[in-house]
């Protein structure tokens, strides 16, 4: 069950139920260093930092379904959208995850938006006014993930794909 005082709540199924994820926010935020000495044009990556090196939900399918929930207020929000929802892998840093939230800067621009390689390809469809069906387009790799729902400030609902994947010899 949501809480009363957030608009939107990510859950999926496992064998024993309906489990909801945990809505994160960003501890802090610093600069990451780029090739600063090669390159003097460039300025540091922003980048924002979650606590703890894992997530606090666990899927042991490589390929799981989760569906996002909105209050029917938040549910006409512009940002309550499929095209809206975002799938981010988050790189573990001994005690906290980190995700960089700019592409890194030069003296002549700045983008505001995560580098293409820490997205996830996904499909997303609405089901209903209040409910969206968003699942990775290809099976994830172990690892920490954070499911952004519009131009938030990089909070979101993270899990943590704890599986392997199966090789054939």
């Amino acid at each position: 069950m949501r809480p009363a005082h957030l608009p939107f709540e990510v859950k999926f199924t496992n064998p024993s139920g309906w489990v909801g994820l945990s809505h994160v926010f960003g501890a802090q935020k610093h600069l990451q260093a780029r090739w600063r000495n090669s390159l003097p044009f460039l300025t540091p990556t922003l980048v924002e930092s979650f606590s703890g090196s894992r997530a606090s939900a666990s899927v042991n399918n490589p390929s799981p379904v989760f569906y996002v929930h909105a209050t029917e207020s938040a549910s006409l929000y512009p940002t309550f959208a499929p095209e809206m929802i975002q799938l981010l892998r988050l790189k573990v840093k001994s005690d906290r995850r980190e995700l960089a939230v700019s592409k890194g800067m030069t003296i002549f621009t700045f983008a505001t938006v995560p580098p293409s390689s820490l997205f996830v390809p996904l499909a997303a469809r609405r089901l209903s006014p209040t409910l969206i069906e968003v699942k990775p387009r290809h099976p994830l790799p172990p690892g920490q993930y954070l499911i952004t729902i519009g131009a938030q400030e990089y909070d979101g609902f993270d899990f943590e794909i704890e599986c392997g994947h199966v090789t054939k010899l």
